[in-house]
């Protein structure tokens, strides 16, 4: 007879750890995406993911365009089953490059993207964490100490001392995000610890179908009431230090058209959030570009989504000269130059510039470029007038042109007159 494996349990009702089953093994390691992208085909039996040419072509283009300020960001791409039983495309986007084995980690977590749903066809997710990594490298990067009047001083008496960002979900179409400044105010007696809260809200119009950011008023924890102009001073240097451009220098999605026509955003983490990350359009090749009709609006601790329906268009391009329209400088110079700039509208990339006008000679064929007008002998007084003409093709060869008329205004330098840099030497 075979022996049995069980053990006869000791009087008592001991428990036997042969009888505790094991545990189970961890789920292997998964590292979601800072920022994802998830789009499907709405089309009847055609829905679900993109065709893989298509799906290569949104992975390509946001590539390039997040690569402009992240060089070695790591974009991926696949078709992904959601907790709706919805198929999507989903491209994820970290900052960084994966370290050694990491890979695996990185297509399970671009597998495990749950933006999108049934009655979306684009959704965008952006992460929490990599919001607040944001944040805090903006933070880090501002002086800390500050005078009566809000002027960074080394040896202001208005110190801060962190930052941290708070996702509070609201609804279907709207949520706050909390930026809470905490710092020590020298100047009173003993010192005074405070912390200021600034809320923005994000909410979805749902007469645009656009996403908005809204400031409300700054909250403080201590009602002292010298407070308020140390809230007063932290919000214009606020206004400084959390601009667009702290998150990207463009949008993510090649949305160099983003808010068109809608009114403008207020500084600050909200604003920077939605002209980065949900932009009222995506430009994409061929001339077309994607018009975002958002339907809804999630906030929470793992982070946004944003979510809709594209619509196809046709581009609209122009273009406008942004500089000086007039200049002074001393009646016996023969050149003056001046620095312009091209600000394009549904126009796509890198632009080729081709800066022309009588006795006009640009420095380049860039955006930005540096023009040098040639001065006739003229008496103190007089005026000379230029056509300054830019012409400017984006990366889908689309064209916009603009012109701007110049006014030079001849005067006599002296050493309390013109600046310098336009004042020249006669």
């Amino acid at each position: 007879m075979a022996t049995s494996r069980v053990k006869d349990r000791p009087h008592g009702g001991g428990d036997d750890s042969d009888d505790i089953p094991p545990k189970p093994e961890p789920p292997p390691p998964a590292s979601g995406p800072a920022i994802a992208l998830q789009v499907r085909n709405d089309a009847g039996a055609n829905a679900g993911c993109l065709p893989a040419d298509q799906a290569e072509t949104v992975r390509r283009t946001i590539e390039e365009e997040f690569r402009r300020q992240f060089p070695d960001a790591d974009v991926r791409g696949a078709c992904v089953r959601t907790h709706d039983g919805v198929s999507a495309t989903t491209v994820g986007i970290w900052p960084q490059p994966s370290i050694p084995g990491g890979d695996e980690a990185r297509d399970r977590g671009l597998r495990q993207v749950r933006a999108i749903r049934s009655s979306d066809t684009i959704a965008i997710f952006v992460e929490a964490g990599f919001i607040r990594s944001r944040v805090s490298q903006q933070f880090d990067a501002i002086p800390k100490r500050y005078s009566g009047r809000g002027t960074p001083a080394s040896d202001g008496l208005i110190q801060l001392t962190h930052a941290r960002l708070n996702f509070v979900p609201l609804s279907t179409i709207d949520g706050r995000l909390d930026l809470e400044i905490s710092g020590v105010d020298e100047r009173p007696v003993p010192d005074v610890t405070f912390t200021i809260r600034y809320p923005d809200v994000l909410q979805l119009n749902v007469g645009t179908k656009a996403i908005e950011s809204h400031s409300l008023e700054p909250q403080r924890s201590d009602s002292v009431g010298f407070l308020n102009i140390t809230t007063t001073i932290l919000s214009a240097v606020l206004a400084v230090v959390f601009p667009p451009s702290a998150f990207l220098t463009k949008g993510v999605l090649s949305a160099l058209l983003q808010q068109p026509d809608g009114p403008p955003q207020q500084p600050g983490v909200g604003s920077a959030i939605v002209k980065s990350f949900f932009p009222r359009a995506v430009l994409i090749p061929d001339g077309l570009k994607l018009e975002l009709s958002y339907s809804r609006l999630e906030i929470n601790d793992e982070g946004i989504v944003g979510a809709g329906v594209p619509i196809k268009k046709p581009r609209s391009p122009s273009c406008r000269i942004l500089g000086a329209l007039r200049l002074e400088v001393d009646f016996r110079q023969e050149t003056l130059s001046e620095d312009y700039f091209i600000a394009a509208n549904d126009m796509r990339g890198d632009l080729a510039v081709e800066w022309s006008g009588d006795g006009v000679t640009p420095s380049n064929s860039l955006p930005n470029t540096t023009i040098t007008f040639a001065l006739s002998g003229q008496r103190v007084g007089a005026v000379q007038k230029f056509d300054l003409h830019a012409r400017a093709v984006d990366a889908d060869g689309l064209p916009a042109t603009a012109v701007r008329e110049i006014e030079i205004h001849f005067v006599k330098a002296d050493d309390e007159g013109l600046p310098t840099h336009r004042r020249g030497n006669p």
